[in-house]
């Protein structure tokens, strides 16, 4: 009897009706699926400007299957209706979307739930700006949730990771997450721009890309400003984002810089002091980093070898991760004694010892020098 109840509440959905102002919503999403699907676009390998310019074009698109298609009808009565829980069979329409295999579709349907504020999907809001691929979303749903009830605990869990460090990101660089920036360039309203302020903050003590963008945005309109946000903006530091590019610039530089007279004093060190023992041990002391590089490196891989055929079942107890840094120190330790024996083995004669150093060190100076000025 439970089973028939439950089978049959997607039938009384779908046969809902609506004759209050979200009806024309309902009968329009009903129809759409019937459609061509929506496109998704994912900006994948695009640098960050890219990213952020190509969202704030779709953001403002009237193409037909882009956000602002749907997004414009929803109406304020539409809304008013659906916060108040008084719009089921919008709601419910808009969610078939979100239930559909199909990437666009469900990116369109969490789209018109957050634009129409639904409280029952408040809770998922969180998980679906947490996707990469569904920017649009993540656009979208931060715009309301500035004016969402009750949304205050989502929307600072959604702001508290908008300034990131990306995977693979160069040098460690943070970012704002673009979504966040185009929705305060094309979507922000007042009461969203106040509640970016602590994600300004953030991307200034990170010196984050994005700053710029973000900055004019937040602070566009004096006349709608809290003290806060008007204390922000009186004294907003110009290119920003610039600055810091010359100020990283100019540490690479000096750094080096360093790494190169590092590496030219040793191995002309070894050269000068080949007919002494201090060459010797120049050259021994430069097989220390490179072997130790080697030891972490071979342990590194054996220890990744062992793990993935022992630990598939569930993430590394700490007591693992105890024991994987341990194999780590013990194998620099064991590689950095090994790599300084064999350099003082191959520098027993005076004439090895500079072209020792040399090869030794190569590998880390030139590693660094390429890292440093990775942009």
């Amino acid at each position: 009897m439970s089973a028939l109840a439950l089978a049959a509440v997607p039938a009384r959905a779908e046969g809902e009706t609506d004759t209050g102002p979200c009806a024309a919503l309902v009968d329009y999403l009903r129809g759409a699926l019937a459609g061509s699907v929506p496109d998704l676009a994912v900006d994948r390998g695009l640098d960050y400007r890219e990213r952020e310019g190509n969202l704030e074009g779709r953001l403002t698109s009237t193409g037909r299957t882009q956000p602002r298609a749907y997004t414009v009808l929803i109406t304020p009565a539409c809304r008013a209706e659906t916060r108040r829980g008084a719009a089921p069979a919008a709601t419910s329409a808009a969610r078939a979307w979100t239930q559909r295999r199909e990437p666009g579709w469900i990116d369109r349907g969490r789209i018109l739930l957050c634009t129409m504020q639904d409280p029952a999907s408040l809770g998922e809001v969180a998980a679906w700006t947490a996707d990469p691929d569904h920017a649009e979303v993540r656009a979208v749903c931060v715009s309301e949730l500035a004016t969402w009830p009750g949304a205050e605990s989502v929307r600072d869990q959604i702001l508290g990771r908008a300034v990131r460090q990306p995977a693979g990101s160069r040098q460690g660089r943070w970012e704002i997450d673009p979504a966040v920036v185009a929705t305060a360039n094309v979507m922000g309203t007042p009461e969203l721009h106040e509640a970016l302020l602590p994600v300004l903050a953030a991307a200034h003590a990170h010196q984050a890309l994005g700053y710029d963008r973000l900055e004019e945005a937040i602070c566009a309109g004096a006349g709608t400003m809290s003290e806060d946000r008007a204390r922000t903006c009186s004294t907003p530091p110009a290119d920003a984002e610039d600055e810091w590019r010359q100020s990283r610039q100019t540490s690479r530089l000096l750094t080096t810089g360093l790494a190169t007279a590092v590496f030219a004093g040793a191995v002309t060190g070894a050269f000068v002091e080949r007919h002494d023992e201090t060459g010797r041990r120049i050259a021994t002391g430069a097989g220390v980093p490179l072997g130790a590089l080697i030891g972490i490196t071979t342990f590194g891989v054996a220890l990744g070898s062992v793990a993935s055929r022992h630990y598939k079942s569930g993430p590394h107890s700490a007591g693992d991760k105890v024991l994987g840094a341990t194999v780590l120190v013990g194998g620099s330790v064991v590689g950095g004694l090994l790599g300084g024996l064999a350099a003082r083995a191959l520098a027993a004669s005076p004439g090895a010892r500079a072209p020792v150093t040399a090869v030794a060190l190569a590998p880390i100076y030139l590693t660094t020098v390429f890292v440093l000025n990775l942009d």
